[in-house]
């Protein structure tokens, strides 16, 4: 009977132990607090990274349908054509955008949410949101180290899910920090 009561007790605080040790989420949060203070080769850390190519989707959600990324910057001008900015031309921008009601973004620390979305074999899917776009970001765990690459960062439109281009983004950011410059 003693013997009994003795495991009854052992199981008892293996389930306590376990459920406080289990249910701190502590483990999610301290993962992702690393990944964000990854840096690559140039000394850009992951945070700083994911910022801005939230802030290019985000500038494509809001002005997507008054500015067209080609072979150059091209804005909608209110009459129905669009102006395509070449070189030297950027002075130009902020009467544009003006007359298209261009907002530029800006995107503090705060206005991103930080979540794992789910687990792989090798590590995590680390998903950072805000209100229209979205970044993934494939890690791998290696022991205590984990690993990135720069292209296992992958930027999404929040509301339809199609992926966007560095290349798309580069240039939406620019527009962005022209407007901002202005």
């Amino acid at each position: 009977m003693e013997g009994f009561k003795m495991k009854k007790m052992l199981v008892a605080l293996s389930i306590c132990v376990g459920l406080l040790t289990g249910c701190t989420g502590g483990s999610d949060s301290d993962y992702i607090e690393t990944v964000k203070q990854l840096s690559f080769d140039n000394g850009v850390i992951v945070e700083n990274i994911v910022r801005e190519k939230l802030t290019g989707a985000e500038f494509q959600g809001l002005n997507g349908d008054k500015v067209r990324i080609d072979k150059g910057l091209a804005v909608f001008d209110g009459t129905g054509a669009y102006i395509f900015l070449l070189k030297g031309m950027e002075g130009k921008i902020q009467e544009l955008a003006s007359n298209a009601s261009v907002v530029p973004v800006v995107i503090g620390s705060n206005d991103i949410k930080w979540e794992v979305e789910g687990e792989t074999k090798k590590g995590k899917i680390i998903k950072a949101k805000t209100e229209k776009a979205v970044v993934k970001i494939s890690t791998e765990q290696d022991g205590d180290y984990i690993k990135l690459y720069s292209d296992s960062i992958k930027t999404f439109n929040g509301k339809t899910g199609k992926a966007i281009s560095d290349k798309e983004l580069k240039n939406y950011n620019q527009l962005n920090n022209m407007l901002m410059a202005e």
